[in-house]
């Protein structure tokens, strides 16, 4: 099939070459040779074009944004609108350079007043190549609402401060109102214009435009409006501190945890802040405390975020509060009981003779169980285990509560005497 297409191709190339040579030669004389000459050029050169890349045919992969045109004066289109698909016709080796600019689609919304309406979309492409098959969806949904425009004062927020050692005044805005226009129901929604200021590398003056965002008062923005202008002057004095240095952190710990606990740690982060001021206040100072944290009555650590507390006529450079973290544990203690001991399997019809009366048990634990700890809660054993009459040595056992644990018998070995009991026989 190459082949005969090469062939074709070639012999085709020669009549023509021969064509346009007598098309030359004879131009004046014989139009309608010159005529058949250039046919037969174009007819080719489509034919060879078509071959070598063919046309290919599908769903352009990318969506097409859609814009509206001729809006009356005061009419505002609510946006932005639904995108569309192409079904498209374009040569092979076109595909790969297409994009979504590559199209303009767009809906004529002249004339158009009711809150909403159903409209064909137009769409052209950019390159005469590529034809347009189908357009998917081809008819869309326009939302519209009566214009307006209303004056908002610009405020700026400053996202971060300059850095350490430095401080900004109040910044100067120009202008302090601007116009915002579009959809009624959109406009009506900015309360402000907001220029969003990052001053975390400032360290000179700064005089720059900022662009502005529409904003509720709870800082939403409001997207499908227009700013007029749309940018802000801002001049911000930024001032170096030469007198600022970095003190150590102590927390302002007040008040006793619950009985049985006690402050076993205090953690302060950042453990240093810097703080700026006039040189005579910050010569009297080796560390800076912390608002009041109340301990009173906790059972379990605890973290809070406190503000630093300042003399007056200092501030802080980077940050004014801290977070503290109070580890309360409970307090550890011990306690003594002379306890009677208990005899455990002894047999029936003998008789037990100790040479001690009491044993002395020590035991330690959390200061709450120490509280909750009495007699009736501790148990001293002398296991017999069924031994018949003579003396014998036994290891006293101490049975305690769960959180409670045994330091120290004492004695450690009780001596046992078992005799007949009066009247066994």
């Amino acid at each position: 099939m190459a082949k005969h297409l090469g062939e074709f191709l070639s012999q085709a190339a020669r009549f023509t070459a021969y064509v346009a040579s007598s098309f030359v030669g004879s131009l004046r004389g014989n139009a309608s040779m010159a005529l058949l000459a250039l046919a037969l050029s174009t007819t080719l050169w489509m034919f060879i074009t078509t071959e070598q890349n063919p046309p290919r045919t599908g769903v352009f992969p990318i969506r097409i944004p859609v814009r509206a045109v001729n809006a009356a004066p005061d009419v505002e289109v609510l946006g932005p609108l639904e995108t569309v698909l192409l079904r498209i016709t374009a040569p092979t080796d076109q595909w790969a350079d297409l994009s979504d600019r590559s199209f303009q689609a767009i809906v004529d919304v002249s004339n158009h007043r009711e809150s909403e309406a159903t409209l064909p979309v137009q769409v052209e492409a950019a390159d005469s190549r590529v034809r347009i098959l189908d357009v998917i969806p081809g008819d869309i949904r326009v939302q519209f609402d009566a214009a307006k425009s209303q004056r908002v004062p610009v405020k700026v927020n400053v996202l971060r401060a300059p850095p350490a050692g430095f401080s900004y005044e109040d910044p100067k805005i120009d202008p302090v109102m601007v116009t915002i226009h579009g959809p009624e129901r959109l406009v009506s929604l900015v309360d402000t214009a907001v220029a969003d200021v990052d001053l975390s590398a400032a360290r000179s003056n700064v005089r720059q435009s900022f662009t502005l965002a529409a904003r509720t008062s709870r800082g939403t923005d409001i997207t499908g409006v227009r700013i007029e202008p749309a940018n802000v002057q801002l001049d911000i004095a930024i001032t170096r501190h030469i007198d600022y240095v970095s003190l150590a952190v102590v927390p302002d710990v007040r008040g006793n945890p619950a009985a049985g606990y006690w402050v076993s740690k205090v953690r302060v982060e950042p453990p240093v802040v810097a703080a700026a001021g006039p040189q005579d206040v910050l010569a009297t100072l080796s560390s800076l405390k912390t608002q009041v944290f109340d301990v009173t009555n906790l059972t379990v650590t605890t973290a809070r975020t406190i503000a630093v507390d300042l003399p007056q006529g200092l501030s802080t450079v980077d940050r004014s509060t801290v977070l503290v973290e109070i580890t309360i544990q409970p307090i550890q203690g011990t306690a003594v009981f002379n306890l009677a001991p208990r005899l455990v399997g002894a047999a029936t019809g003998l008789s037990a003779d100790l040479n001690v009366s009491h044993i002395e048990v020590t035991v330690k634990g959390d200061g709450p169980a120490l509280q909750d700890l009495t007699l009736d809660k501790i148990q001293v054993a002398l296991p017999i285990n069924g031994r018949g009459l003579g003396v014998f040595t036994v290891e006293p056992q101490v049975t305690a509560p769960a959180g409670i644990t045994v330091v120290r018998i004492t004695p450690a070995r009780v001596q046992i005497t078992l005799t007949a009991a009066s009247g066994a026989r």
